[in-house]
């Protein structure tokens, strides 16, 4: 052997690069999902500002660590210390609102997150070092959103070449748009809050956990690739408790390596590899929680500051599974001609029984079978997949069903963003069955299963990047309402032929505006919209109308000032932008109809209070009507 031969490999430095060029279409994917996703969080009121500090909860944390304690720099107001019950949400509303401390853990004087602390460890303290200043919250949710996206993309890759090597690259390729749309991340992204930062860095760092843990355990046991899995888990334990599940299952994946293993020392080696990384970051997380709470157990949610009592809440009952499931799996979206067409029921709850009084804490929501029906390609599974992908396939079905149970179980509501922790989970899992049972065919049958499969994946991928653009508070519509009205015109065909097939009669498809909590179709009134309105709006208000032709229609409205005495001068304004029209009635009135003139397409209309800032007028019914008899002119009817 040579001097040059003991000589350890300079790494190869190029081999990124040659990757990439030989997978061309994946990088092109990858890059134009994360440019939606960049998107879809700097679009809704989170651009990405450097050099300044952030009030955000993370950040405020960083600083914290880095003074050398556990709790955040905000000082409690002290008045809010010497409440009765600062727990009290009536008590403490106003001290919540004024320090932006709604949902802290107010203990011994001090605010904590009950939030896991990893995500400040492994982004906001590191971005510290960097002459930049706080890490824009809207940043990070993107990048733990995006390179969890990669790696469970990743993960489809690298099970799917083990059950059929040459697998077509759209039936990939479809599976990863899937992934992309289907996940909720989307919808997540369209709020850059606290909630979103720990969701999206659990999901992140579970997926690298998979791919460590599927390409760990390919071709020969990888002790290496299991140690950092476990790390990763680990870690997502610590920004999501609810990755405990896929945690666990390390020591049946432990215990399946030993069992099958004859050499003692490999043994060892596998088990603590396994093992002992998580095990360390757990105790570190049980001290931790020691520190702040007294207890390894207590992660301070019994002392938050929210919309309610913490001590007027019981978790951890079986009676908050069945309507849990039915939020999380069947409940049903609101469909409309208004865009983005797919819409998210929000409360008054859509739960067929009768939920525990106390559930009462349900966002919106819609069902994954509704929203992704492709993942009911996941019962296919256990039929058609066989060795190591069918037991890696059944575990992710299994630790996701855990997670919906186990959330369901210790929650008194549901909320949209929870999906995210086990959607992708069941994604994959479908797409490895779908993919088998679709090649073990021939002929008809299999390009049938083929189609079906990327029906279903376009479906989901539709209803994603619908319910995307509104996420809990219509993000996009109120920060970038240009881009609203843009995308609403481009699809303004899809509502207007519609239109035309039922009856070419206009139709009220959209009331948008202050005291709405989401958008839908009103019918002929917008109160008959369940659920999708918290009591009469005060103006200003805009109505989306869809016609099939020109038409000439009335707009009835019924209208009342806010006060017995308006203002001198209150009028209620009618305006039209596409047309420039305006309209001037006076506001003492019950009901008027007005005319309207309406275009083929979708037509916007602008109602609002005019005569001082402190004109106001509120809104209790409008419908469409037949013209008026006299065109031009305004007739009230008491």
């Amino acid at each position: 052997m040579t001097a040059t031969s003991r000589l350890p490999a300079r790494p190869d430095v190029l081999a990124p690069l040659r990757w990439a060029r030989s997978h061309v279409a994946l990088v092109v994917f990858c890059a134009a999902v994360g440019a939606y996703y960049l998107w879809s969080v700097w679009s809704s009121g989170s651009p990405f500002t450097f050099g300044t500090s952030g009030p955000d909860a993370y950040n405020q944390l960083s600083t914290g660590f880095l003074h050398g304690h556990l709790y955040l720099p905000l000082q409690p107001d002290p008045h809010l210390v010497q409440l009765p019950n600062p727990y009290d949400p009536i008590a403490n509303g106003p001290f919540r609102n004024e320090q932006g401390s709604h949902d802290l853990s107010l203990y011994k004087g001090h605010f904590y997150l009950y939030w896991g602390p990893t995500p400040a460890l492994l982004a906001f303290l590191p971005f510290r070092l960097l002459p930049l200043g706080d890490l824009p919250q809207g940043l990070a949710i993107f990048v733990f959103s995006f390179v969890g996206f990669c790696c469970s993309v990743a993960v489809l890759r690298a099970l799917a070449r083990r059950v059929a090597p040459d697998v077509p690259r759209w039936m990939l390729g479809a599976a990863a748009l899937a992934l992309a749309a289907g996940n909720a991340i989307p919808f997540t992204e369209r709020r850059a809050s606290v909630y979103e930062v720990a969701i999206t860095a659990g999901f992140c760092l579970t997926f690298i956990a998979l791919y460590l843990l599927v390409t760990g355990l390919q071709d020969g046991v990888r002790p290496r690739r299991l140690a950092f899995a476990s790390l990763a888990l680990g870690l997502a334990v610590g920004a999501r408790p609810t990755m405990i599940v896929p945690a666990l299952g390390l020591v049946v994946i432990a215990v399946w390596l030993v069992r099958r293993t004859a050499d003692a020392q490999l043994r060892r080696t596998y088990a603590l590899s396994l093992l002992g990384p998580v095990a360390v970051v757990g105790m570190a997380l049980a001290a931790y929680n020691a520190a702040r709470f007294g207890s390894p157990l207590d992660f301070g949610q019994k002392y938050q500051l929210s919309s309610y009592d913490p001590a007027t809440k019981d978790p951890n009952k079986l009676a908050y599974v069945p309507p849990g499931l039915w939020y999380y799996l069947l409940a049903r979206p609101h469909f409309t001609l208004g865009f983005p067409f797919v819409h998210l029921v929000p409360p008054p709850l859509s739960y067929p029984g009768t939920a525990p009084k106390q559930y009462d804490a349900v966002e919106s929501i819609g069902g994954l079978l509704f929203l992704v029906p492709f993942t009911l390609m996941a019962f296919a599974t256990p039929l058609v997949l066989r060795g190591g992908v069918r037991r890696a396939a059944l575990s992710m079905i299994a630790a996701a069903a855990v997670i919906i149970l186990m959330t369901s179980f210790a929650l008194w509501g549901a909320t949209m963003r929870y999906e995210v922790d086990f959607s992708s989970l069941l994604i994959v899992a479908a797409a490895l069955g779908w993919i088998a049972w679709t090649l073990s065919q021939h002929g008809r049958r299999r390009r049938l299963l083929a189609m079906g499969g990327g029906a279903l994946i376009a479906w989901g991928v539709a209803c994603g990047v619908a319910i995307s653009f509104s996420g809990y508070y219509n993000g996009l519509r109120i920060w970038d309402n240009g881009t609203f009205v843009f995308l609403q015109r481009l699809t303004s065909p899809l509502p207007t032929l519609l239109t035309r097939l039922d009856g070419n009669e206009p139709k009220l498809v959209d009331v948008y505006g202050p005291g709405l909590e989401s958008d839908g179709d009103p019918g002929p009134g917008y109160k008959t919209l369940a659920g999708a309105i918290y009591g009469p709006p005060v103006l200003p208000l805009e109505l989306t109308v869809v016609s099939g032709s020109p038409r000439r229609v009335g707009l009835g409205i019924a209208a009342v000032p806010t006060t017995t005495q308006p203002p001198p001068g209150t009028r209620l304004r009618i305006s039209t932008p596409d047309t420039g029209r305006v309209l001037n009635m006076p506001a003492k009135f019950d009901t008027t109809v007005v005319p309207l003139s309406l275009h083929r397409g979708v037509n916007r209309v602008i109602l609002s209070a005019t005569g001082g800032p402190k004109a106001q007028l509120r809104v209790e019914g409008v419908q469409l009507t037949k013209a008026p008899p006299e065109a031009g002119t305004a007739r009230g009817a008491r």
